[in-house]
Formats: C-alpha cells, structure tokens, sequence
C-alpha cells in the first residue's frame, strides 16, 4: 500500500488504554500518541506508556509519545453525577475555594483569583462554549453569574473567561510536576498549553534543563494572544511545533475566525520548517457514531490539503464508542487526499534558514524530483534534523530516516512522510556507511538492487559535523561483483 504521508496522534484514554486496544490502534494507522495530562493520574500514564512501548516494539513500529500539559486551565470543581441542569436565567455561583460545599445553582472554580480579576458584564463560557453565562455580581470569593445558554453542566468541564484579564501563569505547579515525571518516563515530545508568548516556551526549556532531558517542544495556539501579529511568529520560531488546538481557540475567538487563523498558522510553520499539528473535533460525531459527516470529512481533507504535518483525534480514541473506526477513517480521507495532483502542486520555497543542513534538504528533495526513477531519499542522521527538514520540502518520495538513537527513532514518527529505520554502521569511523545503507536497505527489502536514491548526511561521521554531503545512488553500487555483486 502507498506509504501515507501526513501522520495520525491519537489520544489514549479509558476507550483505549488496554494492550489489545492500543495495538489495534497502531495496526488502524496511529503513528503518535498523545497523553493528556488533564486526567488521569502519574500511575495511569505510566501504565499506558508501558503498553505503548511493547505494542510499538512488538511490530517493529516507531510511535512518538507525546506529552500534553494541562496548562492554565480553569475548570470547575465536583459536581454530582448526572450533573447540574442549568436554564436560562438561572443564577450561577462560581465559588474560588475548593473546599466550599456543593449545593443547587452554586459550583466551585479551581481558579482562586477569580473574583479579583474578572469583571460584571463579562461572560463565563462553559464546556466548549456548550453554556454561557455573565457575571451579575461579585461578592468577596464568589462570582454571581446569570445563565444565557443553557443546559447540563459536569464536573470538571472547562471554563472560559474571553473578555477577562487574567494574570494566568504559563505553568502551574501542577504542569511542573507533569513535566518533570513526562521527562523521566521518557516521551518524545512536550505539549505546552495556552501559550501567550514565547517566554512560556523558553520557562518551559528553562526547565527541562533543570530536570536534566530536553525534548522538542510543541505550542499549543488556543489563546487570543498567542495570534497576534506581533506574537504569532515568535512563537512559530521558539517552538519545535504548534498544535493548533481549535477546541478553545474557537471558543474564545469565535468559531469563524478558527479556518482563517488555521491556514495562517500551518502556511507560517511551514516557511519556518516547524512541525504542525491539526486538532480537535476532527471527527467529533464518531465518538458517538461509526460513521463521520460530510462536513468532518471535508474538515480533515482541508486541513491537509492546507499542509499540516499532522492530524489529531481526541475523544475519538480516548472516550469514543469507535475509536479503531475513527483512525481507519481517518487514514483513508488522508491517503485519498494524497492521491491528487492539486496536493502536489506547489513545493514550498527555499526557507532560507542560512545554514548547510537546509541547503543539502532543499537540493536532496530538488533532485529527488528531478530525477524520475527515484524511489526514496536516505537520511543518516542523530538527532533528526535534515529527516524533518527534509519532510519540510514536502517530496514525492518516501524519507528514509536511518538513526542509531532511538529518541530519534520515536519522534520522527509524527513528523510527514518520515520513515524511521533503527541503524548502526559497522564501524565507528563511519567509513563503510554507504556500505552498510547499502545491505540494509537490500535486507530489509525496502529497495531492490539498482534503485535510484538520493542520500543525505554530515561526513566525515564522526566528526559529528552538521549535514554536508548529498549523495545520487543506486542501491548496491558500494557491493562487490557485477552490478553491485551478491550481499
């Protein structure tokens, strides 16, 4: 089957937590998985991350895990099951004290200086949007709110404040101590949420350092602040990646402003060579049905006819009633995307990054499409970068990413049209290297014996020198015999 080239993140969650779950997810097509540090408990994620390293190493797959932080999140507190049914005009107590009991038209906020910050006349939205309300009142630790949408409120649903300053923090102690426990379990990425402006990556990096182990670092876009034209870029190029979380960015900005600021933000990664993922309500009604709507389908199809690297599903697969359908879904609207000319129309110009390795990428993908016969690009490489900028100039053929570090390994599953492969040359020197791609490429049978590629690396290799080298080869020219000889 023609390899796919955007890849699938999938949400776990108790709809797909189990090994026989997890590993019918990567057989349905999830190349990432995503762990949201919103529920759940340390104990929880560390089970499931288990389970994903056994199923990925049982069939020979790398899957990226990726760490999501809950960020500044308000949510309110316990409320008991069914819930609280809210009509319009109700009044609606948000209480900033945890300990407050739970009683009709009264709920508390996780949010304690809610009543010094916001304002009467400014509105509440809860769950998505789902129910709003204004604020009527504010008296000491409690905010009175009078209901506009109505509808049935539960326990720790999201809580929006769009018109409403709020001296948020970029990590909560809670994010910390997520971050901290992510890094020593050992995912590939981090997501960070709600963020406002580069500083909140760089804090972020600040403390990874501290905890002793740096991985790339995904901006999640879902705040007013973060779009704004003098923000927006800074942050695209402090990031390793964005996640364009459309969920609360749509809630807070108005659901049509999302479309707009969804192509600005993938055409800007992808001139800056950045990772970008599309997420949230995907393929919403499949959590509830087999099927997706027309209209879900479109969604997905111009999210990646737009150019993101990546396509999320949450619900879909961590709480949904069909989550094997929901990737199997997916992955045929995006491979039927892939089969038209229009996708391939326009390859993305020079991002003139002013450094060797993005002049080798651009010409190794340059050739590929020069030459007819080519049937892959080879990149050797430790850390991954000319496989993802590689990805970035978006070729016709497949990105072979040989690396011996199986960090690497893992993370360059989420980025597009990246292969990985696990890889050791057989001398430390690296003399043999083009030798050694040589017998792996034949023994694995990903390449037959006169196959055209084009093979990108720094040489000499160990000298560990940046990417300097591009190489037009035909599989089993470095073997002895005729024509390459037998292996």
């Amino acid at each position: 089957m023609e390899q796919r080239r955007a890849k699938i993140l999938g949400t776990l969650g108790p709809a797909s937590n189990t090994d026989e779950m997890i590993g019918a997810l990567l057989d349905a097509g999830v190349d990432a998985v995503r762990l949201n540090m919103s529920h759940g408990t340390h104990d929880d994620h560390t089970l499931v991350y288990n389970r994903v390293r056994e199923q990925s190493s049982m069939r020979r797959k790398p899957v990226a895990v990726l760490g999501d932080l809950q960020g500044p999140k308000i949510r309110v507190g316990k409320i008991p099951e069914p819930g609280m049914e809210l009509a319009v005009d109700d009044e609606l107590v948000f209480i900033a004290d945890p300990d407050a009991p739970i009683e009709p038209g009264r709920v508390t906020i996780d949010y304690v200086k809610l009543a010094a910050e916001a304002q009467v006349g400014e509105r509440v939205l809860m769950d998505d949007g789902a129910l709003e309300a204004r604020i009527t009142k504010i008296e000491g630790n409690e905010v009175h709110t009078k209901v506009v949408t109505g509808g049935l409120l539960k326990a720790r649903k999201g809580v929006n404040l769009p018109d409403s300053q709020l001296e948020l923090p970029s990590l909560t102690e809670k994010d910390k101590l997520d971050l901290r426990f992510a890094l020593e379990l050992g995912v590939d990425m981090i997501a960070l949420s709600f963020v406002r402006r580069p500083e909140d990556l760089e804090l972020c990096r600040t403390l990874m350092k501290e905890y002793g182990r740096e991985v790339p670092l995904v901006a999640k876009i879902e705040k007013p602040e973060a779009v704004q034209p003098e923000t927006l870029p800074a942050i695209i190029d402090v990031a390793n990646g964005i996640m364009i979380a459309r969920g609360d960015l749509g809630v807070e900005m108005g659901p049509e402003e999302v479309p707009l600021i969804q192509k600005q933000l993938i055409k800007l990664s992808n001139e800056r060579g950045k990772l970008v993922i599309t997420a949230t309500q995907m393929l919403d009604s499949m959590i509830r049905n087999p099927r997706p709507t027309r209209a879900e389908a479109s969604d997905v199809a111009n999210a990646i006819l737009d150019g993101t690297d990546a396509v999320m599903l949450s619900g879909e697969t961590a709480a949904g009633k069909y989550p094997i359908e929901s990737v199997k879904t997916m992955d045929r609207i995006v491979r039927r995307i892939e089969q038209t000319e229009t996708y391939w129309l326009d390859p993305p110009q020079d991002m003139q990054l002013g450094h060797t390795t993005n002049a080798v990428a651009r010409a190794a993908v340059i050739s590929s499409r020069s030459l007819p016969d080519c049937k892959g690009i080879i990149c050797y490489t430790g850390s991954g970068g000319i496989a993802r900028l590689v990805s970035d100039y978006r070729p016709k053929v497949p990105v072979y990413a040989f690396t011996n570090q199986p960090a690497t390994f893992q993370s360059l599953a989420l980025y597009w049209g990246v292969i990985p492969i696990r890889f050791q040359t057989s001398s430390p020197s690296g003399e043999s290297i083009f030798i050694d791609l040589d017998h792996a490429a034949l023994e694995r049978g990903m390449f037959q014996r006169g196959d055209r590629v084009v093979i990108a690396l720094g040489w000499p290799l160990k000298a560990h020198t940046s990417v300097n080298l591009l190489k037009l080869h035909k599989i089993g020219e470095t073997l002895r015999g005729a024509g390459g000889g037998d292996i």
